[in-house]
């Protein structure tokens, strides 16, 4: 776990924090008794900035700030209304990476000042300063790797490593599984079994999506913001039925949404209703606010009435009166269940195929349904009906879902949850590591014999039982004058023998790099040297596994290392393992 004397912090749509002396994840609520604090910034014209809740209702908002940072691959926003739902500075600050930044370390920051200077915070940890802190932060897997810089130097500069804080990250959907695992502690569970968790949660980027009612067809097409992960009950503690061990054998992240969909599908729905462009400014942030309102209030059957105060002057002056569903003087306006049933239906559809298509792959025996979609009565409903009347999902139900603010917060709780874990994380993987280098002999009189050396770093074993974060191997590396030097190669392999070649190495070896040995062919003209290689690699856990490679030349004399080549590459086929 992390160093017991500092205090391990989950930050993600919620903030959540270990709290020794109770032994128990708490979750921070800054204001309202309310824990989930909306990531809008604002900024009115001579005042301080306003984030939150606070700035939702300004109309210099900057609303929806996930939908900014660069997802991979970028995906179109053609359909949406951007001004109204960004907001108007929002809009403005569109494809502006300089500004996005400073952006969401403003808001970062508001977030870290407030909970540091919470008093309540420091009573649940029985102190008179807070102790340096362990910041746990979460992205989206799909994030391309600007968007994930973006944000880590968001972070920094938002100061979280002030009076000693670090900083961890990890991707959303390892959260959400750590998070869900955590609250497998009946005796039920069994080992072996597979639980699939599906977070659907807020805003990548855009892709419009198809049109109601088209099952299959438009499940092709409709897409929203999806983490999939499967893990496997790998043992229970029959001593202690609550401490379960993990392995995640499945992960899928897509760079989508929804509820921008939804929203600005209801938002056009407002529009035609009453004749009314609600472009920009306080018209557009209300009506906005009216379409979010019916689409977390939607039951799955009877209409629902918002509110939309919108001013009279405005009214007067552009509004027809024409409108059965506008009560203009009590700033109500009522959704039919038909068009909020006609703007839900496409996600709940790709929702469903996704589902239907990652367990047909990896099987599952449970499923899990967290973030904010989940917790949709008309999401519920649709997902019993459907799953009922599919063979392949229908051993799924009972769906486990969470009530109140828990889908939420799954991801911050499980964040926490990680950071305090008295295990650390390991990895598996079915492939073993090996480095390939060049080794060049004369035999006889013949001309130079060279091939292609394989030393192993990571073994098959290791690699299946507890890939090591880290370690060092040496080998020999042969180098031609004259002659274009061959690549280090770097390979893995594994138990049948299959082998892949993960990336090259190009070498920067020279006249001055330390050697071990000579051989001169002077009727060949031509001179080999050997070098004594040593190189170290480390597994780096953030969004996503990296494998990172250093390959240093020794002085046989002084001992002393230079550095003749560096590489990095994913290494997202190793599955995490975890325990409670």
């Amino acid at each position: 776990m992390d160093n017991p004397n500092r205090l391990v912090v989950g930050l993600d749509h919620a903030l959540t924090y270990w709290a020794q002396s109770r032994g128990e994840v708490v979750e921070w609520q800054p204001v309202n008794r309310i824990p989930i604090t909306p990531s809008v910034m604002a900024y009115p014209d001579n005042r301080p900035p306003l984030w939150g809740n606070a700035a939702r209702e300004h109309r210099d908002r900057v609303s929806w700030s996930k939908l900014l940072v660069d997802g991979s691959p970028p995906v179109s926003v053609n359909g949406l209304d951007l001004r109204a739902l960004l907001g108007d500075k929002g809009f403005n600050y569109y494809q502006d990476r300089t500004r996005i930044t400073r952006v969401i370390t403003d808001y970062l920051e508001r977030i870290r000042s407030a909970f540091c200077n919470d008093p309540r915070v420091l009573e649940d940890v029985r102190a008179l300063n807070l102790p340096p802190i362990a910041w746990h932060f979460s992205m989206p897997a799909c994030w391309s790797r600007n968007g994930v810089r973006m944000m880590m130097v968001a972070v920094e500069r938002a100061g979280f490593l002030d009076n000693g804080g670090t900083i961890t990250y990890c991707s959303e959907a390892m959260a959400a599984a750590i998070g869900v695992s955590y609250r497998l502690t009946d005796n039920s569970v069994r080992v072996g079994e597979k639980l699939l968790v599906c977070d659907l949660g807020g805003v990548t980027n855009v892709r419009r999506l198809g049109r109601p009612g088209e099952w299959f067809k438009s499940a092709q097409k409709a897409y929203i913001e999806q983490d999939f992960t499967t893990f496997k009950v790998t043992g229970v503690d029959p001593n202690h039925p609550r401490r379960l061990s993990f392995q995640q054998i499945a992960q899928h992240s897509t760079a989508d949404c929804t509820n921008p969909y939804i929203e600005n599908e209801l938002l056009q729905h407002i529009r035609q209703a009453l004749g009314l462009p609600l472009r920009s400014g306080d018209v557009a942030r209300l009506a906005v606010e009216a379409a979010r309102a019916a689409k977390e209030g939607y039951n799955g059957r009877d209409d629902v009435d918002v509110r939309l105060s919108l001013r009279q002057r405005y009214l007067q002056q552009h509004y027809n009166g024409n409108c059965r569903f506008f009560d203009h003087d009590g700033g109500r306006f009522t959704f039919s269940a038909s068009v909020l049933q006609g703007a839900m239906d496409p996600v709940v559809t790709s929702v469903m195929r996704r589902i239907l298509d990652h367990v047909k792959t990896y099987g599952a025996n449970r499923i899990a349904i967290v973030g904010g979609l989940s917790r949709s009565q008309y999401f519920q409903r649709r997902i019993q009906a459907d799953f009922a009347n599919i063979p392949e999902v229908s051993h799924l139900l009972p769906v486990n879902y969470f009530g109140g603010y828990d889908p939420m917060t799954i991801v911050s709780y499980g964040l926490t949850r990680k950071g305090i874990a008295p295990n650390p994380m390991q990895y598996r993987s079915r492939w073993g590591y090996e480095i390939h280098s060049s080794f060049i002999e004369r035999l006889g009189t013949e001309d130079l014999y060279s091939e292609y050396r394989p030393t192993t770093a990571i073994t098959l074993v290791e690699a299946r039982d507890n890939v090591p974060r880290q370690g060092q191997v040496r080998f020999r590396l042969s180098v031609r004058s004259r002659h274009r030097s061959e690549n280090i190669m770097i390979k893995r392999r594994d138990m049948a023998g299959k082998a892949e070649t993960v990336t090259l190495c190009p070498h920067e070896i020279d006249d001055n790099t330390p050697y071990v040995d000579e051989a001169v062919h002077r009727d060949l003209n031509v001179t080999v040297r050997y070098y004594e290689i040593v190189a170290s690699w480390s597994l780096e856990a953030d969004v996503h596994l990296t494998m990172d490679w250093t390959f240093e030349a020794e002085d046989p004399r002084t001992g002393v290392l230079h550095e003749v080549a560096r590489a990095s590459h994913p290494a997202d086929e190793m599955m995490p393992c975890w325990a409670t």
